[in-house]
């Protein structure tokens, strides 16, 4: 039975764990993490992830008891997060002024980025068939398959069980 994946989900959640992992890294430079920067929206940016992430594994949305989400909900919270992330990027937070952009600041953009796209992707229902069937055997190399060999006198017997049978 083919497996539907949704291909907006993955990217979603790809994107949504790309986020949450650039809070941890250096933001601005010199070691200034997205932790250490913002005041709120390091909660809310998780927030956003998370709930992306928890929506796009089933088995973990029924794991926690998730309640179905409207269709409206992935590209809305990618949307959001790419705007947060966005302006973070144009209006440095107060705690970094005046400070180059360092790798987690453009991970978090990427990570944004994959969140939104695949949240369109999602609301647009486009999804990779899977088809899933078990493995057929091959058959047994030559030398490993069990040789018959003609046996003239069992064949003789069998025969004439099979005549007084029917006698």
């Amino acid at each position: 039975m083919p497996e539907r994946i949704d291909g907006g989900r993955v990217l979603a959640a790809v994107g949504a764990v790309a986020l949450i992992v650039s809070l941890f890294l250096h933001w601005f430079s010199p070691a200034l993490t997205g932790w250490d920067v913002f005041e709120f929206l390091d909660l809310l940016l998780t927030f956003l992830a998370l709930v992306v992430i928890v929506h796009a594994v089933p088995a973990l949305a029924r794991a926690v008891h998730a309640p179905e989400e409207p269709s409206a909900l992935f590209p809305t919270l990618g949307i959001v997060a790419f705007v947060i992330v966005a302006v973070a990027l144009i209006n440095h937070p107060p705690a970094a002024s005046g400070r180059s952009l360092a790798f987690g600041a453009w991970l978090a953009f990427a990570g944004a980025t994959l969140m939104a796209i695949g949240g369109v992707l999602s609301a647009a229902r486009i999804s990779i068939v899977v088809a899933v069937s078990p493995r057929p055997r091959a058959a047994p190399p030559p030398e490993a398959r069990p040789t018959q060999r003609f046996d003239a006198g069992a064949e003789a017997e069998t025969q004439a069980l099979r005549r007084s049978r029917r006698e």
